[in-house]
């Protein structure tokens, strides 16, 4: 491969996976790549390395439409992958399968990805050339692969803060609810029930990632709430009332202050309005409500009335779902509760937690 040829195809590679948000799509992005360098014959697997330091595979490029075939593909690529993993250095065979010598494919090549001596991942070539060529070629497939592994040092690094956020985020929720011995595990239980609804609505990751975070902390601003209130068995007064009607707006003040909220917000702010306009703080209606807002407040009141509380014992779950239906359009937006029976319908693990109420003794 000529100089100029190698650096137009390490440029083209920086451009097409530089930026690209998701580990997958800049895994799929190399094996294009790689792929117009080597030939529409070549199947190419890309394999990054997990905190269990095992072989992943991201992406695979050239599959057909050959079930056990692929199978095949897939199973030579894995055990190949392994093999670099387990011995750190290019390894290249001859192809053994029958089904593969019959596409024309005669070696397989396993090309170590290495930054700072760490090895992080691997390329793996099933081909029609031969063992030789691949070896002569692993040179220029491992700098067309250097953007790939650039941005995958990137993606830990920013996989490590995203953890170490959620990880405060979720301590800050379950201090909160442990504050309350009926709130227990509230937080996390509603949004495992909104992330439910959200992918049955079919939201993308990043939505779904947001909506995590958002019902995490829908109920943070109850900080701002004194506990007497809080834990009140009898009726509340007016002034109560109206003190227990602010935590959502305590909540979006608080978390409005952490930066790139802007998307989190909304449900937090939202999740006690109701669809018909009687609900708190603002008397929003319809889709006035954010989205959020909209499927936190169906996954709140379901864990809600399925939990047991200081002043009524828990319902239960079929019961809860008929509620939830029979609120549609009053209290619930009713595409929400549409997706939410068809998630509860689908999943009913994630919904029914255990098979017991926890109740307060």
């Amino acid at each position: 491969m000529e100089a100029v040829e190698l650096a137009n195809a390490v440029v083209s590679a920086a451009r097409s996976i530089s930026g690209v948000k998701y580990l997958e799509d800049a895994g799929k992005e190399l094996g294009a790549q790689l792929r117009q360098m080597l030939g529409v014959e070549t199947k190419i697997g890309v394999f990054v390395r997990r905190p269990e330091a095992v072989p992943s595979l991201v992406h695979a490029e050239g599959l057909e439409t050959d079930e056990l075939f692929n199978l095949q593909l897939l199973a030579l690529m894995e055990g190949t992958a392994l093999d670099v993993f387990s011995r750190k250095e290019l390894l290249t065979n001859g192809v053994q399968e029958e089904a593969l010598l019959n596409r024309g494919l005669k070696a397989v090549a396993g090309i170590p990805l290495f930054s700072r001596q760490e090895l992080e991942g691997a390329i793996v070539l099933i081909s029609p050339r031969q063992e030789h060529e691949l070896r002569e070629m692993s040179p220029f497939i491992t700098a067309i692969a250097a953007p790939f592994l650039g941005e995958l040092v990137n993606f830990r690094l920013y996989s490590q803060l995203e953890d170490l956020y959620l990880s405060t985020i979720l301590a800050l929720a379950s201090a909160i609810d442990a504050k309350h011995p009926y709130t227990r595990g509230h937080s996390e239980r509603v949004t495992r029930y909104a992330v439910a609804i959200g992918r049955e609505m079919g939201l993308d990751k990043d939505s779904l990632s947001d909506l995590r975070i958002s019902a995490l902390l829908h109920d943070v601003g109850k900080i701002g709430v004194k506990d007497v209130v809080l834990d009140k068995n009898g009726r509340l007064t007016d002034e109560e009332y109206l003190e227990i009607r602010q935590h959502p707006v305590i909540g979006a003040q608080i978390v409005g202050k952490i930066s790139n909220s802007e998307k989190i917000v909304p449900g937090i702010l939202d999740h006690h309005e109701r669809y018909d306009g009687k609900g708190y703080p603002s008397g929003k209606r319809g889709e006035e409500i954010s989205l959020f807002g909209r499927i936190i407040a169906v996954a709140d009141t379901f864990d809600a009335m399925t939990s047991t509380r200081s002043y009524r014992k828990a319902l239960p779950f079929q019961v809860a779902v008929e509620e939830i239906v029979y609120n549609a359009g009053y209290q619930f937006d009713p595409k929400v509760v549409k997706y939410f029976v068809q998630a509860y319908e689908k999943q009913k693990n994630i919904w029914q937690r255990e098979n017991i109420i926890h109740s307060v003794y």
